[in-house]
């Protein structure tokens, strides 16, 4: 009996043993993308798309119960057109919209005078070796690059626009959803 408990909590240890040093390995496919694309202007890169993501709560109802999900929102922006995109991916539904000129103008600049950076990791933390998601994806003819994304809890590796820009992005990814409602497309 003894030795069965023995065994039981070593295979308990075993199995619960979380590694936290620096793994000195990265996914090739993204370290390929990453140093292709590091330190070039998104405007060199000739932008295509530019896709965001919100999550938001939605109420859902089944039978007399209802109850609140968190779901995801996929916005893809065509640049040139300043036609956006919105799919739920909860309940399947595909909206659009028409950005106005200002807000187009706005995200052009953005874009033009950006560039990719990534941020390297900080020696002296023990990280999570949790996988942060991106909060946009630029587009290009070749590549498809994680804005925000990073391999651990303390963003190394960060692949994300350098200096300023990605607060500058972010403020307008705020003021485009919140303008939403009016930014219907004429018929």
């Amino acid at each position: 009996m003894k030795t069965k408990y023995i065994v039981f909590l070593v295979l308990v240890l075993l199995f619960s043993y979380q590694n936290c040093s620096r793994s000195n390995f990265a996914d090739e496919g993204s370290q390929q993308l990453d140093n292709k694309v590091e330190g070039q202007s998104l405007a060199d890169l000739q932008v295509q798309q530019l896709k965001f993501f919100t999550e938001q709560n939605s109420e859902m109802q089944k039978g007399s119960h209802k109850f609140y999900v968190k779901t995801k929102l996929n916005y893809v922006l065509d640049p040139e057109s300043g036609v956006l995109a919105e799919h739920d991916e909860a309940s399947g539904d595909l909206k659009t919209y028409c950005l106005s000129q200002e807000l187009l103008v706005d995200v052009r600049s953005i874009l033009s005078r950006s560039s990719v950076c990534r941020g390297g990791p900080s020696a002296t933390e023990a990280c999570a070796q949790v996988i942060q998601e991106p909060y946009a994806e630029v587009v290009t003819s070749n590549d498809v690059i994680q804005l925000g994304s990073a391999s651990d809890a303390c963003g190394s590796n960060k692949v994300d626009l350098c200096e300023d820009q990605p607060s500058a992005l972010r403020g307008w990814i705020d003021t485009v959803r919140s303008q939403l409602p009016q930014l219907g497309c004429g018929q």
